[in-house]
Order: structure tokens, then sequence, then C-alpha cells
């Protein structure tokens, strides 16, 4: 599915963010409150639909799997502006990971308040890790 850094970034929330620390906040809190939202059922059936299912059902996995795919290349896309290519790749697949995790704890019954302590821990992570991939950029060719 092709989709433009511009729509990615938008479709994440993405679009105000000035680092990439910012940006993988907004990229979580807003998963939260999609997870978590009072008028909907909690967790997210992309995330965590038919992941093991039934042999009658396993038709529809290969489709679950690839929105999945298609949902890690948005978010990569909508990383790029702020690391590069390979680096923004590796880290939306992260991402996800934390995503799905936020998913099945929402559906589990976590309050927001505690998937929100979930997007700390890794925005932290993303910040303390944010001078070493200063280093990675600024020593890359200008052409990625």
């Amino acid at each position: 599915m092709a989709i433009s850094t511009k729509r990615a970034r938008r479709r994440f929330e993405m679009g105000k963010a000035a680092s990439l620390a910012q940006a993988v906040r907004l990229l979580l809190e807003g998963g939260v409150r999609a997870v978590t939202h009072p008028d909907r059922e909690r967790g997210c059936m992309i995330s965590s639909g038919t992941t093991a299912c039934h042999p009658d059902h396993a038709a529809l996995a290969p489709d679950a799997a690839a929105r999945r795919d298609a949902m890690r290349e948005r978010i990569a896309d909508a990383l790029s502006s702020f690391a590069a290519k390979a680096d923004a790749h590796r880290l939306a697949r992260s991402l996800s990971a934390v995503m799905q995790g936020i998913s099945v704890q929402a559906r589990d019954g976590a309050t927001p308040m505690e998937l929100q302590e979930i997007v700390e821990e890794v925005v932290s992570g993303v910040e303390a890790r944010r001078p070493l991939d200063a280093r990675r950029l600024s020593s890359r060719p200008k052409s990625d």
C-alpha cells in the first residue's frame, strides 16, 4: 500500500513533531487514545486480530498480517524525516510491537494512565539514544 510521507505523518498525528522523540510520543499517545476510546471496543483488531486462529479462519491471517505490514510501512514513512531509512524501518518495527502490546493490554483492561507509563518509557529510550542517532545521521551521505 503506497502512501505519501505527508499523509502518513498526518495519519499518525506526527505532523506537529519537531524531533524523533516527539514524533514517537505523538504516535504512541494517539494509539493509546484509539485503543481506550470510551465509545469503542478496547484494543485494535489489526494489532491483535488473527495472530492465532482456528484453521477454518486461516485464510484471514494473511490479510491481517498484510495490514500490520502496511501499518509498519506508514510509521516508517512518517519517521523518515527524523531518521535514516534503515533506522526508521527498524524503529517502526519496534514501535509496532509496542503498539500491539498496548492494544492487548487495553483489551485486558489497562487504563489510559497505565498505558501512558509505557509511552513514557519508550520515549525516554528514544531520547537516551538520540545522540548516537545524531552522530550516525551526520556521518551518512547527503543523498539518502
